[in-house]
C-alpha cells in the first residue's frame, strides 16, 4: 500500500514538473517508474499470499469436514454404546429382581408348607434307637 502511495505521489510530482528541465523531468520519471515497479511487485506478492491463504483455507475446510464427520460418527457410536449398556443393565436388573422374587416366593411357600412340631416328631421316630436305655449301676468294691 505504501509503494502504491509513493508511486502515485511520484507520478503527480512528475506531472507537475513537466515544465521543468528535461534532466529533472527524467529524474522524476525514473523515480516514478521505480515506485510503479515496486507497487506492481507488492501487488504480485499480495496475490501470491492471498492464493496461499485461499489454498490453506480450502485445505482446512476439507480436513475440518473430514475431522468433524469422524467426530460426529464417534459421538453417535458412543451414544449407541451408552444406550446399549443402559438397556443391558436394565435387563440384568430386571432378571435379578425376578430371580430374587422367585426365591422369596419359594421360601415363603416352603415355610408355609412346613410344620416344625410334625417335622420334629418324624425326626425322633426315624432316629429312635431300638436299644434299651442303660440301666442303673451301683458301686461295688474292687475286690468283687
Amino acid at each position: 500500500a505504501q509503494a502504491c502511495r509513493q508511486a502515485e505521489a511520484e507520478a503527480k510530482h512528475c506531472a507537475s514538473s513537466a515544465p521543468l528541465r528535461p534532466a529533472e523531468w527524467k529524474h522524476s520519471a525514473e523515480k516514478t517508474i521505480l515506485a510503479s515497479r515496486q507497487a506492481v511487485a507488492a501487488e504480485r506478492e499480495l496475490h501470491r499470499i492471498l492464493q496461499k491463504l485461499n489454498t490453506s483455507v480450502d485445505l482446512q475446510e476439507q480436513h475440518m469436514g473430514t475431522v468433524l464427520s469422524a467426530l460426529q460418527d464417534m459421538e453417535e457410536k458412543r451414544a449407541l454404546c451408552f444406550k446399549d449398556a443402559a438397556m443391558k443393565i436394565a435387563v440384568f436388573d430386571t432378571s435379578w429382581l425376578r430371580n430374587v422374587q422367585y426365591d422369596l416366593d419359594s421360601a415363603v411357600q416352603a415355610l408355609e408348607e412346613s410344620d416344625g412340631a410334625k417335622d420334629l416328631q418324624e425326626f425322633m421316630q426315624e432316629n429312635r434307637t431300638q436299644a434299651s436305655f442303660p440301666s442303673r449301676q451301683t458301686m461295688r468294691p474292687h475286690w468283687e
